[in-house]
This record gives structure tokens, C-alpha cells and sequence, in this order.
């Protein structure tokens, strides 16, 4: 039995990878004709998003937080319950994060509505997140990473699917760096060098930029592009370390920009020094788009690595020089990494958004 309509709750306000790859799945839901509700707080960006991808939204008017205390949420069951009842019988209530789990899954379980968490994240597995997890009727693990820290959950409770990868059309590289060669006034003949993720720790962009300092004394014309956000890494913390290090006038911090794809593919080499990821959307776009990269060989992005290839991993334990051995490696001999376009066409249909959704459905209806 298929679901009449499919309700995905946000309780934040800043997108996220995680964010894409839940409105690419919600778009593809559409396409087989079931109704996606997209639950989140009015003139955020996560609402204006999810209009652009054609959803439908239901405005809420709560305390954006991407986890709401419990207090809160308490205070808020009976209102999220009532609003469940008014979409009528035969829904799906797909969490996309653990804030949405804690707040909207209750009131999915007070209707009796089946729950389905999409677990994105490493989520710490202490006792009050074991609980929320529990929940869900159904998990899905976007890597084998992801479910191995659900192992606490009953057998047969978690399944791995492949997150969805719609790119918005393959853009002309060529073209493509030309244009932030001439807005960003960078030097053309020299290699461009992207790092594509929000400043979080884990995230490593101190990492990147010392191996951007090693890069630069082999290529004194290189160019560094920082695309991404404040998390809990300040701006002007990047800046200073650039500063410090002396590479400050060839570092660029353009900031979020969508689409992701003209970001990526105008880059000679995307660098991904993250640890800890649960799968990572950058190594997968890049080899999708014929852009070399360079990835750390831990968690999701190992993952990457050795199931699809279309860039080189560098241990975890490597340290900044041996990363940007790597790197130059690459830059030298970018026909080594990159892929025939038979296998990238292989790789798009398997993590297409079509395909993605097929199984979220087979698992809906299982629940239903």
C-alpha cells in the first residue's frame, strides 16, 4: 500500500546537505505521486528552499532551533498531534534529523501515524538519543557507517539506503571557472583549490588551509576558495589563520552558495579533509562532475573512496604535509582519478532520485 501523503518536519533554519538530499528525495516522492508536506518555521531559509523544490509547505510559527528542548516540545505535543489529524488518514511522518525525530515523533506515534527516521549524523548513542531513535517504526542509514552506530536498535529496524544525488544538470567546467576566475579576480593560470562544506570543526578547514600553505609553495599562483558557512568555526577565525600562515591574499571566502554543482565543478581539485562524516555529498558530486578530489579515508567518505573511486583518500592519521603530497600528486595527474563516463553513468542511475525513492516507498509501504 503506498502512502496518500508524506509529511517532513524541520525544525531549524540554515540548509544543509542533509536538507538537499531530503527535498531531492521529497521532489522524487512527488514524481510518483504522493503529496510531501514540508512542516518548517515561515521566512526561514529551509521554507523558501523547500518551495523551490516544489513542496508544499505548512508555515510554523515555533522557536527555530535544530533541537528543541524537551520542555518545549511537550508544551507543543498537543499542537503537532492536531496538526497531523488534519492531513487526513494513510500518512507518513519522515524525520530528516534528530531535532525533528524528538519534536514531531511523538505526535506521529499520539496518532498513530507510521515514523520513519533518515538518520544523516553520528549521533551520540547516549540513552535520551537511543530513546528518541526508538520511536521510529523504520530507520534509514544513509551509510553502513551510520547503521553500525545504530546497532543498538532491534534487528531489522535499520536498513542503508544510498542518499539521492539530483544533480541540476552537468555544468561546463570550463565555463564555469572562467566565471569565478572573473568574479573572484582570481589568477587563471594557476590551480583552483575548493574546500565545499560549512565551518564545523570536524570539518577540518584549519586542515585545509595549511595544506592550501604546502600547495602554495610548488604552485605561487594557486587559488583557495572556502564555499560555506560560519558553524562553529567563525569567519574571521579563517581569515586570521590565513593570515597567519601567509596565504591570505590567495584565499577566497565567497560564502553558502547554491547550486553546489557551479561551486564544484569550477574547481581543479576539491579537497575534503573531513573526519567523522556519515557519507559526505562533495566526493560523490565531484566524481559525478569531473572534478578530481582529495578526501580523508575515514567514516562515509572511505566509504566513497572505495565504492565509487573518482579521487584519492589519504589516511585519517596523515598529517597536513602528507595530505598535500596527495593533493599535488592529483593536481599533476588529474586523468589518474577521474572516471570514464560509462561508470559516471552507472553511478548517476544507481543514486539517481528515481531510484532512491522507488526503495523509500517499498519501505513506506512495508510500514503501511
Amino acid at each position: 500500500m503506498q502512502p496518500k501523503r508524506v509529511i517532513v518536519p524541520y525544525t531549524g533554519t540554515e540548509i544543509g546537505g542533509s536538507h538537499i538530499s531530503s527535498f531531492t528525495l521529497c521532489r522524487a516522492l512527488q514524481d510518483l505521486g504522493i503529496e510531501v508536506f514540508a512542516y518548517a518555521n515561515k521566512d526561514t531559509q529551509i521554507a523558501h528552499e523547500a518551495a523551490r523544490y516544489d513542496l508544499t509547505v505548512r508555515e510554523l510559527s515555533e522557536t527555530p532551533a535544530a533541537r528543541h528542548n524537551l520542555a518545549y516540545d511537550l508544551l507543543r505535543l498537543p499542537f503537532r498531534a492536531h496538526m497531523l489529524r488534519q492531513e487526513g488518514p494513510g500518512i507518513i511522518v519522515h524525520c530528516h534529523g534528530m531535532g525533528a525525530l524528538q519534536s514531531w515523533g511523538p505526535a506521529a506515534k499520539l496518532v498513530g501515524a507510521p515514523l520513519v527516521y533518515h538518520n544523516r549524523a553520528f549521533n551520540r548513542p547516549i540513552l535520551a538519543n537511543r530513546l528518541i531513535m526508538n520511536l521510529a517504526d523504520k530507520s534509514i542509514a544513509i551509510s553502513e557507517s551510520v547503521k553500525k552506530l545504530m546497532a543498538f536498535l532491534p534487528a531489522g529496524k535499520v536498513e542503508t539506503i544510498d542518499n539521492p544525488f539530483a544533480l541540476g544538470g552537468i555544468p561546463n567546467r570550463s565555463e564555469e571557472r572562467q566565471k569565478l576566475v572573473n568574479e573572484l579576480d582570481l589568477a587563471a593560470e594557476g590551480p583552483i583549490i575548493g574546500f565545499v562544506a560549512n565551518f564545523w570543526e570536524r570539518k577540518r578547514p584549519f586542515f585545509f588551509l595549511d595544506v592550501c600553505k604546502v600547495i602554495l609553495e610548488r604552485h605561487p599562483l594557486a587559488s583557495f576558495v572556502m564555499f560555506g558557512r560560519k558553524g562553529d568555526v567563525a569567519v574571521s577565525a579563517i581569515e586570521d589563520y590565513a593570515r597567519h600562515i601567509g596565504i591570505a591574499d590567495h584565499l577566497h571566502l565567497p560564502g553558502f552558495r547554491l547550486p553546489v554543482e557551479s561551486n564544484i565543478a569550477a574547481l581543479d581539485l576539491m579537497l575534503a579533509p573531513a573526519i567523522n562524516e556519515p557519507l559526505g555529498r562533495t566526493p560523490i558530486e565531484s566524481l559525478l562532475l569531473g572534478t578530481p578530489y582529495v578526501a580523508t579515508d575515514d567514516a562515509g567518505h572511505g566509504e566513497i573512496g572505495r565504492r565509487w573511486a573518482g579521487g584519492r583518500l589519504v589516511d585519517k592519521a596523515a598529517d597536513y604535509p602528507a595530505f598535500a603530497a596527495v593533493a599535488l600528486d592529483v593536481l599533476d595527474h588529474p586523468a589518474s582519478v577521474l572516471l570514464k563516463e560509462d561508470k559516471k553513468l552507472e553511478i548517476t542511475h544507481a543514486l539517481s532520485a528515481a531510484n532512491h525513492a522507488t526503495k523509500v516507498v517499498e519501505l513506506y509501504s512495508r510500514l503501511l
